[in-house]
């Protein structure tokens, strides 16, 4: 999950695939950068869920987060809950 997470710092790019269900989960365990994949895939289930922690940039002025939604981000939202 925490690869999926990271497209959030980056431009629009692909990210997914079209699954049908059941979805063998074992078989994408071991595929390590892949499983962003799978992760976006699920995600496209969810509601969007806005960036909200305002601008940052890096040293060079770049900007940290890429994109103002996160695709599916409220997928996450149950991990981020103390």
């Amino acid at each position: 999950m925490a690869k999926w997470m990271e497209t959030v710092f980056k431009p629009e790019e692909p990210v997914s695939v079209a699954m049908t269900a059941p979805v063998d989960c074992h078989a994408w365990y071991p595929q390590d950068y892949n499983a962003a994949i799978f992760w976006q895939s699920l995600a496209n289930h969810y509601p969007n869920s806005p960036v909200t922690v305002g601008p940052m940039t890096y040293s060079n002025q770049q900007p940290v987060f890429k994109k103002s939604v996160f695709n599916g981000g409220a997928v996450a939202t149950p991990y981020s809950q103390p």
